[in-house]
């Protein structure tokens, strides 16, 4: 495909191995993002843009910005999450799983 779009556009040399090795950074890059989604087997598809941390006092809200960082995966901390039934420890959880996958976190 970026073979004949190179001799349709008589793409130089150059340019076609630009444009060959952006395509195939971009494409490692997606199937390691779909690679580790599938790795982590997440009971569902969860995102923090969906998450309302609005029912909660504003010092909840603060630890939720922090974790959001995903800093303490880089420091190698554990992270509980307490809360009632229903209260959305799940839905965060995984909101946060799926964060770090897409940010190339293991």
């Amino acid at each position: 495909m970026l073979l004949d779009e190179a001799n349709h556009t008589k793409m130089g040399y150059q340019e076609f191995l630009q444009t060959l090795l952006e395509h195939e950074f971009i494409q490692r890059k997606e199937n390691g993002i779909k690679n580790r989604l599938r790795n982590a087997r997440f009971p569902t598809k969860k995102y923090l843009e969906d998450f309302d941390p609005s029912k909660y006092g504003t010092e909840i809200r603060a630890k939720f910005k922090e974790l959001n960082t995903l800093d303490f995966i880089t420091a190698k901390e554990n992270i509980i999450l307490i809360g009632s039934p229903g209260s959305g420890k799940t839905h965060y959880a995984t909101a946060l799983g799926i964060k770090a996958c897409m940010e190339a976190m293991n």
